[in-house]
């Protein structure tokens, strides 16, 4: 096919075209040659891909149509999953008028509570107030306990002393009965010499020192026997002093022991 403007080929007009550029443009005109020829792989290479894409959308024809399809499916099972879901909607408004009578019921119960936890808060003021009270009364109980060890102490101490004293008084006693036993054998031989004096002496003659001699034997042992009664009285009133205390002692004992 001729060119509009010349008589020339288009061959020749290519030609000549490439010789005109190349007095013109030299260097510059084979780079952008290069990069045409670039451009013109790359274009082929798109055609290439645009190829394959039309016979890749020449199979996906069908698809609209197996789309529409799973549509339809769709759309049915969109159904089921309302009429589903409607279902859904009454077992959850029953729910709700269940929960609502729920929370009516734990409103009532969070009342019963708040009730419940004031009670448990003045209770639990008055355990406090008897905890103190019961360490309080624990102080006191072991102050009590010193007291009663230092008591027990200086009982038991007492009756140590007491118990000393009543040996020595006990030995006394003893000491006592012996003299008065004494005095009382020596009272009777004085009496069994008498006895033989007044067989071989006259009676009447006798008789007047006999007197004196008994009032002078009474005179000498009568403070002997009250000192010896004052002292057997004592001791017995000693003796049971201790026994008290012994009492007292045992008592004290089986009470620290229940402790």
């Amino acid at each position: 096919m001729a060119d509009d403007n010349t008589d020339a080929t288009p061959d020749a007009t290519k030609d000549a075209i490439e010789e005109v550029r190349e007095l013109l443009f030299g260097a510059d005109k084979r780079v952008a040659d290069v990069r045409i020829d670039q451009i013109d792989a790359r274009l082929a290479q798109l055609y290439a891909v645009l190829a394959q894409l039309d016979g890749r959308l020449a199979r996906l024809d069908p698809l609209p149509a197996q789309i529409d399809a799973a549509l339809a499916q769709l759309d049915a099972g969109l159904a089921k999953l309302d009429a589903a879901l409607a279902q859904l909607d009454a077992g959850l408004a029953k729910l709700d008028a269940g929960l609502a009578q729920l929370d009516a019921g734990l409103a009532r119960c969070d009342v019963k509570l708040a009730q419940f936890d004031a009670k448990l808060a003045l209770m639990d003021g008055r355990f406090t107030r008897m905890h103190g009270e019961i360490a309080e009364f624990d102080s006191r109980l072991d102050r009590f306990d010193t007291r009663l060890g230092q008591g027990l102490a200086a009982l038991s101490e007492e009756k140590r002393a007491n118990d000393a004293r009543f040996q020595k008084l006990g030995a006394r006693q003893d000491q006592a009965l012996a003299e008065t036993r004494a005095a009382e054998a020596k009272l009777a031989a004085s009496v069994a010499r008498l006895e033989q004096g007044l067989a071989a002496l006259n009676a009447r003659a006798v008789e007047p020192r006999l007197e004196s001699l008994e009032t002078a034997l009474s005179a000498e042992v009568a403070p002997r026997l009250t000192r010896v009664e004052k002292r057997v009285e004592e001791d017995k009133r000693e003796r049971g002093l201790g026994a008290a205390i012994g009492y007292s002692l045992r008592n004290f004992s089986l009470y620290r022991r229940d402790r």
